[in-house]
């Protein structure tokens, strides 16, 4: 297996969305944020819009960020990312049955049995 860095993956997966998940995630990402939160939005907009993205790149855009926390925020934005299309995957069968045996599994370890 070929080992690839986080930046790639998550590059891949941001253009790999349609049109439609695309503005899913941005009005996910908005849902409960003020503006000064959303640091992980700015840098998806900005891999988005970019059609060479780059380490160097990403670090000019934000150098209010060191580097340790610009890998934090790409892992952050990744994992976003894919809660965002489980939520709107969610119809699928498959997902919302896993889905419920996790509420089952928590319910259970709560001692909520009925």
């Amino acid at each position: 297996m070929i080992n690839r860095s986080l930046s790639v993956y998550l590059i891949d997966l941001i253009k790999g969305l349609s049109k439609a998940e695309k503005k899913h995630f941005q009005l996910y990402a908005k849902r409960n944020a003020k503006e000064r939160e959303l640091k992980f939005l700015h840098l998806f907009d900005y891999i988005d819009k970019t059609n060479n993205v780059n380490e160097e790149l990403i670090r000019k855009k934000f150098p209010e960020l060191n580097t340790p926390q610009i890998s934090e925020l790409k892992a952050y934005l990744y994992e976003q990312i894919l809660i965002c299309l489980r939520l709107l995957k969610r119809k699928d069968t498959e997902i919302s049955i896993r889905e419920q045996i996790d509420w089952a599994y928590i319910l259970y370890s709560k001692g909520l049995y009925k």
